[in-house]
């Protein structure tokens, strides 16, 4: 019989556990936390709330829900701030469920059979390890609004445009695109533990589909039944472009080194999606000089960076001609020859 997670008398093994991350979500996590209580399933949910020591008033709301019900949320407080990826990972690791669903602080969830319909999923297509569903993007303040093509009622933004596939494979998450966090479900098996580098990460979400995906299929469900929520608090759009572009040089490195023993073709998208970053995205002068810095680094990924720039940008081809004046001598030199660089052009053209 279905009921409210709410309405839970005990949970003595829960068939889905719901990682939820929080920190200085004093104004929203009220509404996510409600939006898990609303789900109506016939299984047990807990909720695992990790609270990363907020200036705000977060952790004390997460405690009065926690007081309020004791059979479904246990209340994650770590003594000192974590950071976002070890919270992330301390809440994934308390989880029990076969099954796991992620929800950051900020955001919420809008349908009240979305976590049975994951299940249901996930128990007929025993070839995904997980799945995801549409969302909403949507932004209290007018000043984080992102005007797109893809809208929903009431104008908000889709998250997974029209035509989204139905099943990701491991490689396709290197071609840019990410399930939005607050729609994903996962089998826990499908985790394990995770690797000691994911809690040294600011980005957590693609690293956390390409370790699921070497278990299975990711899942598609064109269904809207969550809210992604923009704000100038975020710890991620407050980011400066430059920074938030190094923190995805920084991921892809530790995945390359992560899929070294796996087959070659899926370690390569790794390293080719770190030197489309690094060259695509050096426009400045600051960034360029980081981009000489990575290239200094990695002379052997040069070819790829160009090749990869090439595809991202095919119609800046004025762009791209000053970029290698500005980067190219730096790239040469040592067993890296001018050579060897023009043949292995050739060989991308």
């Amino acid at each position: 019989m279905m009921r409210k997670v709410s309405e839970q008398i005990v949970c003595a093994h829960p068939r889905v556990s719901v990682a939820v991350v929080a920190y200085n979500h004093e104004q929203f996590i009220a509404q996510a936390i409600e939006g898990v209580l609303a789900q109506e399933v016939d299984f047990e949910v807990e909720l695992l709330i990790g609270e990363d020591c907020s200036t705000d008033g977060t952790r004390s709301i997460v405690q009065e829900y926690a007081r309020k019900y004791p059979n479904v949320i246990q209340a994650l407080l770590p003594d000192k701030n974590l950071g976002a990826a070890k919270n992330f990972v301390s809440v994934i690791e308390a989880c029990t469920g076969d099954f796991i669903a992620c929800l950051e602080g900020d955001d919420f969830w809008t349908d009240s059979k979305k976590l049975a319909r994951q299940v249901t999923f996930l128990e007929a297509h025993l070839d995904c390890a997980s799945c995801f569903h549409n969302a909403i993007a949507f932004a209290d303040d007018k000043n984080n609004s992102r005007p797109d093509l893809s809208l929903h009622k009431k104008g908000n933004r889709l998250m997974c445009r029209p035509g989204t596939k139905t099943r990701y494979a491991q490689n396709e998450f290197f071609k840019g695109f990410v399930p939005p966090t607050c729609s994903v479900m996962f089998r826990r098996e499908a985790v394990g533990k995770l690797p000691p580098w994911f809690g040294k990460l600011s980005i957590g979400d693609l690293p956390l589909h390409v370790i699921c995906a070497e278990h299975g299929l990711a899942g598609y469900l064109p269904e809207v039944m969550a809210a992604y929520r923009l704000h100038s608090g975020s710890s991620w759009s407050s980011k400066l472009f430059l920074d938030k572009t190094l923190l995805e040089i920084e991921m892809f490195g530790e995945l390359e080194q992560y899929l070294q023993s796996r087959p070659p073709n899926t370690t390569n998208r790794a390293s080719r999606r770190q030197a489309a970053l690094a060259i695509s995205r050096s426009r400045g002068k600051l960034e360029l000089g980081r981009a000489r810095q990575w290239l200094d680094s990695a002379p052997e990924k040069v070819p790829d960076a160009i090749w990869q720039a090439w595809l991202t940008n095919p119609r800046e081809v004025k762009w791209l001609l000053r970029w290698l004046l500005c980067v190219w001598p730096r790239a040469l030199g040592g067993k890296f020859t001018a050579a060897r660089v023009h043949r292995k052009l050739r060989e991308k053209f």
